[in-house]
């Protein structure tokens, strides 16, 4: 559906039929804290403790991963492996890939020793190789997390061991997922079961790495087949953890179990994962209110002879509604700047998704090209704005008097009449 912009509030309604009404079920996981929202969206579909600090163990490493691709060149490019690199992780208390002293790898490699089997040397490796030391690529992903929104996390190593002031909250950990997920190579590599890395001097046939959260699912004894990707975490301070992407009725969910308890052994968290899963699979249903790239309004811009902008969704849009309720979903275009000039990518609106009178969700829609500003647009502009009222004035004011006018001649007659 598509309106036109006037440079002022406007809303787009997509309405959807009512659905028959059932009543809500609670759930109960192990888990401290749970949470999951849809990937796109971020609407809410479960939580607990979401907003909670926590511990967020070797789930600390997407942000390391997803730090370190910021720096990369290319995933092809070569490092060999330091005794600088494998520091302090000899006493048995990190999980390795194992590299060894001497080796030439990839960055590829290294991206998958981290993700994979939770590597502490593949780590290591991106802090030196990349910013020199563990403290500056500590810096850097405290940048990474604020600028991706996470306001109540604070990490100081790139492996996630436990520290009091290495801290981060369910809801952050699901900002940290989507942009992730949104990374192709991050997204394939959280979603590979088993990788090799390249022939080396010292592993002539590569290193074998499997991942950590499909043997967890293993142990569990869980199907696995709706788990799409992500990455698990365990200290004894944090508890057995996991945050990924579930597929549930065809959509992705970003669903976070953390702080299961050790008794529950390493398959705790995961067990969590799939109750969370088939709570929502039960409880909830998506209803689609755009696909990817649609049209969903068409915006002019003030201060330029420019072309209406099309804005698109900027992926599949969808609103998640109680199953056997009556509720209506739908999607709503806020305008919030009209005027250039504008540069690609900036936000020029929201995309609001309502379930009845509550809004669930919001995605920004954003300038598909840059635009200028016209210096004879803006003069028209101006002027137009400070003539219109006057004129609006005018014309109530000669309708009045005419109106008066009138009045006083139909009077003047009658009383004439009169004599």
């Amino acid at each position: 559906m598509i309106k036109r912009g006037i440079g002022m509030l406007l809303t787009v309604v997509l309405l959807y039929a009512p659905l028959p009404l059932r009543a809500a079920q609670t759930l109960t996981i192990d888990s401290t804290y749970g949470y999951a929202v849809d990937l796109h969206t971020l609407q809410v579909l479960y939580e607990k403790e979401s907003d909670q600090r926590m511990y967020p163990a070797s789930m600390t490493k997407v942000l390391t991963a997803l730090t370190a691709l910021d720096a990369i060149e290319s995933l092809d490019d070569e490092v060999t492996i330091t005794l600088e690199m494998l520091e302090g992780l000899e006493d048995g208390t990190y999980t390795l890939a194992g590299f060894l002293n001497g080796e030439v790898v990839t960055m590829r490699d290294l991206l998958y020793g981290v993700l994979l089997p939770s590597g502490a040397d593949a780590c290591q490796a991106f802090a030196v190789s990349l910013f020199g030391s563990e403290e500056a690529m500590v810096e850097a992903m405290n940048a990474k997390a604020k600028a991706l929104g996470m306001e109540d996390s604070h990490f100081t190593n790139t492996v996630g061991m436990h520290d009091e002031d290495h801290y981060t909250s369910a809801r952050d950990l699901a900002l940290l997922m989507a942009a992730a997920w949104e990374n192709e190579e991050l997204r394939t590599a959280m979603s590979t079961r088993e990788y090799a890395t390249s022939s080396s001097y010292y592993h002539g046939e590569g290193i074998a790495l499997y991942n950590s959260w499909d043997q967890q699912l293993s142990i569990a004894g869980i199907d696995d087949a709706y788990v799409l990707g992500g990455k698990t975490g365990y200290t004894p301070e944090a508890g057995y953890c996991f945050f990924g992407v579930c597929e549930i009725q065809g959509a992705e969910v970003i669903v976070v179990a953390a702080g299961a308890s050790p008794d529950a052994g390493a398959g705790g968290s995961m067990s969590d994962v799939t109750a969370i899963r088939s709570y929502i699979d039960e409880q909830m249903e998506p209803v689609e209110l755009a696909q990817e790239q649609d049209e969903l309004y068409t915006l002019d811009l003030r201060h330029t002879f420019h072309e209406p902008l099309i804005l698109r969704a900027p992926s599949v849009i969808r609103a998640w509604v109680p199953k056997g309720e009556d509720a209506q979903a739908d999607l709503r275009i806020t305008v919030e700047n009209d005027q250039a000039p504008v540069t690609s990518g900036d936000q020029l609106a929201s995309a609001e998704v309502w379930i009845d009178d509550a809004r669930v969700a919001s995605l920004p829609l954003t300038a598909p090209v840059s635009v200028d500003s016209d210096g004879f647009a803006v003069v028209l502009d101006t002027v137009r704005a400070i003539v219109w009222p006057y004129g609006v004035a005018l014309v109530i004011a000669a309708g009045s008097g005419y109106g008066i006018y009138t009045l006083g001649r139909k009077w003047k007659q009658k009383t004439g009449s009169a004599r």
